[in-house]
């Protein structure tokens, strides 16, 4: 029998789905055991990097406890065989101040056998395709 590899598009859209119902247990499972999350940078006290499942529960911690709501809404999806990016909108309501967040965020991923091996997080698009170009050339 022949195993099923999910596509770039559909394990991306099962990582946000995960995120956006805060089920940290499906959203390990679309990352490799030794995923990587590359962060943007824009959120104050985050690591550049975490590697595998057990610091990606550490940036899922990270970003989910200052906020009472969080979600990624998908608004632009380009991919290729073994990589996407993602334009979504980031949404989130602070804990304590009740601020309300609504910002444009873009990741670039890597995705092998099925599942997300690299996510580079970025403000803007063209900088999220760079990041993947930048880390093919590397290789």
């Amino acid at each position: 029998m022949l195993a099923f590899i999910a596509g770039c598009r559909e394990i991306v859209e099962r990582a946000f789905d995960a995120w956006n119902r805060e089920d940290l247990a499906s959203w390990l499972e679309t990352y490799d055991l030794e995923g990587e999350f590359h962060t943007s940078g824009v959120f104050p006290g985050m690591r550049p990097v975490y590697r595998g499942h057990d610091q990606l529960t550490t940036f899922w911690h990270a970003m989910h406890g200052p906020w009472e709501s969080i979600r990624g809404d998908v608004e632009r999806f380009v991919e290729g065989d073994d990589w996407a990016v993602i334009e979504f909108r980031f949404r989130a309501v602070g804990v304590e101040s009740g601020v309300e967040v609504d910002m444009t965020y873009c990741n670039a991923d890597r995705v092998r056998n099925g599942l997300l091996t690299h996510t580079y997080a970025h403000r803007d698009f063209d900088e999220a395709v760079s990041a993947l170009e930048s880390e093919a050339s590397k290789q």
